[in-house]
């Protein structure tokens, strides 16, 4: 056999059989389901440098600066805000939270004195609200006060710092050699569906850079309008935190909407001064609605997702089952891949990807 012969048997041999290809995949995704919840930080930081990428690319194209110095000048910003934001949580927040926590007997007891009364009647029997307020309280601490909580909490109070340094540092790898990374990931596939794979990947990218970015415009629009009523207006204790929290559950279909306006009545009973302002919040969570459904989030998002409301629903509860927390966040767009993905695979494609991105 000649030399070229040789040659040309080597690489035709070099590919794995489809067996061991499919084989060697199905044991990638167990093992990545499996530690699903340990990668949950890198996927993070994943999805914001994905979200960051396109700063550092404008940074490159418009204004001729290195790629290297690109990444520094986003990272530091990154940093600068990472910082205000533990600044915050631990200087604002937990001087308040210390300061709650010792007060929250008497402001418990009053806030009970005033939707109930000084009495309360429940199984037969009368109970001041003292006594309530003394009893709840108690109950809170002995539930806190047990080890495998005490161990959580300890764990948490440790890891979290150690756990944000790392994301940080990723982030920076994730910055600056993203794309070498993905084309690492397609390594895991034989040669010849490594073009198809990239064609794909050129289809869906449009439409999660656009869907991300109409995210983050939701959510910081919900999140501004409602600092600027519950912390100008009603002046809400803890007003950011609640404003922030009602941004992040823009994020979450169907069930985000209702634990937004649930936040909101826990806000109007512990901050209220009765119906009036029970009903203010109550408006304001309308309006957000209204809104965001009808006014911010087409603008934005445009025709980013167009999918049905059956299939959102449908592909929000597979997400929470099978991924939890994760995939709540995560199943509205991968739905939307996988309706890119089917309709090039099936000769359907229109340009979806293509109009997304402009």
């Amino acid at each position: 056999m000649t030399g070229p012969e040789m040659s040309c048997d080597r690489r035709s041999g070099a590919e794995p059989p489809g067996w061991a290809t499919a084989a060697t995949i199905t044991g990638v995704l167990a093992i990545l389901y499996f530690l699903r919840y340990a990668l949950m930080p890198i996927l993070l930081v994943a999805a914001l440098a994905f979200v960051l990428r396109p700063i550092v690319r404008f940074l490159q194209r418009r204004l001729r600066v290195p790629k290297l110095a690109g990444v520094l000048v986003v990272y530091v910003a990154v940093l600068a805000v990472a910082g205000l934001v533990a600044w915050y949580l631990v200087g604002e927040v937990g001087e308040k939270a210390v300061k709650g926590a010792s007060d929250a007997p008497h402001l418990l007891t009053e806030e009970i004195r005033r939707l109930f009364g000084p009495q309360v009647h429940a199984f037969g029997r009368d109970v001041s609200a003292e006594d309530l307020s003394r009893r709840i309280v108690d109950g809170v601490e002995n539930a806190v006060a047990k080890p495998e909580l005490a161990l959580l909490a300890g764990g948490a109070v440790v890891g979290a710092p150690a756990v944000s340094v790392l994301m940080l540092v990723v982030l920076f790898y994730f910055l600056n050699s993203g794309r070498q990374l993905v084309q690492g990931l397609l390594h895991l596939f034989p040669p010849r569906y490594r073009a198809h794979l990239t064609h794909l990947g050129t289809r869906v990218e449009p439409m999660l850079r656009h869907y991300v970015r109409g995210v983050l415009v939701v959510t910081i629009y919900t999140a501004a309008v409602s600092e600027l009523v519950l912390g100008l207006v009603f002046h809400v204790s803890f007003a950011p935190l609640v404003s922030v929290a009602v941004g992040v559950l823009e994020i979450i279909p169907v069930v985000g909407p209702a634990a937004s306006i649930a936040l909101f009545a826990v806000a109007a009973v512990v901050d209220g001064h009765g119906l009036w302002t029970f009903a203010s919040f109550m408006g304001l969570a309308i309006f957000l609605r209204v809104s965001t459904d009808n006014v911010v989030g087409p603008l934005v998002l445009g025709r980013a997702v167009t999918l049905h409301p059956v299939v959102i629903i449908i592909a929000f509860l597979i997400g929470a089952s099978l991924f939890g927390i994760i995939g709540v966040f995560v199943a509205v767009p991968v739905a939307a891949a996988v309706k890119i993905v089917l309709a090039v695979w099936y000769g359907e494609d229109d340009g979806q990807g293509e109009r997304a991105s402009s």
